[in-house]
């Protein structure tokens, strides 16, 4: 992009103003059409700033929500790690079991900073199936549940900054029959 001259006036700071009580806009009317075109450039510009921040704004955030979400998947990636050890306990050796432990500090050090960027773990599954949290991961036909009952997270949600970061895949309650609808439908 060209730089175009820059549009404000320059002034010798050595020059003496002249005393408001002396100065009348009749005495110089061109003065006063400098200032107003001074005043309209100096707002053009403080507009243009002001757009430039927003856009930069809002590419860091789009830039550490996709950051936030990487680190969020290798959470998801320890927490597979820590459920396939938990299923197979009995083949897990002494050392084994140190490495895990190893492990499970990272995970919690990873943890720990997605929680000082604001990154909330989302705890409404009590509440159930609702499309706006949760994406359903499949259905279970269970009649002594309520339709719409989550009865399992595979994959936890998150919040950052009051604002759904990733939804929540869940298996939720599906009573069999030709009119159920999928949940969030």
């Amino acid at each position: 992009m060209a730089h175009s001259k820059n549009p404000i006036r320059e002034f010798d700071i050595t020059e003496k103003p002249i005393p408001l009580h002396a100065w009348k806009p009749e005495d110089s009317p061109e003065s006063l059409r400098v200032i107003e075109q001074d005043i309209r450039n100096l707002m053009r510009q403080l507009a243009e700033v002001q757009f430039s921040h927003a856009e930069q704004e809002k590419q860091h955030a789009e830039k550490m929500q996709r950051l936030l979400l990487a680190l969020v998947e290798v959470t998801d990636a320890f927490a597979r790690v820590f459920r396939n050890i938990h299923a197979k306990e009995e083949l897990v050796t002494p050392q084994m079991k140190i490495w895990s432990g190893n492990f499970r500090s990272v995970c919690r050090l990873l943890e720990s900073v997605l929680s000082e960027q604001g990154v909330v773990k989302l705890d409404n599954l009590d509440a159930g199936f609702d499309p706006r949290w949760h994406k359903p991961a499949g259905f279970v036909d269970d009649p002594t549940k309520a339709e719409g009952t989550i009865v399992e997270e595979v994959l936890r949600g998150y919040l950052w900054q009051n604002q759904l970061l990733r939804k929540a895949e869940v298996i939720v309650v599906r009573h069999a029959g030709e009119d159920a609808e999928e949940p969030g439908d």
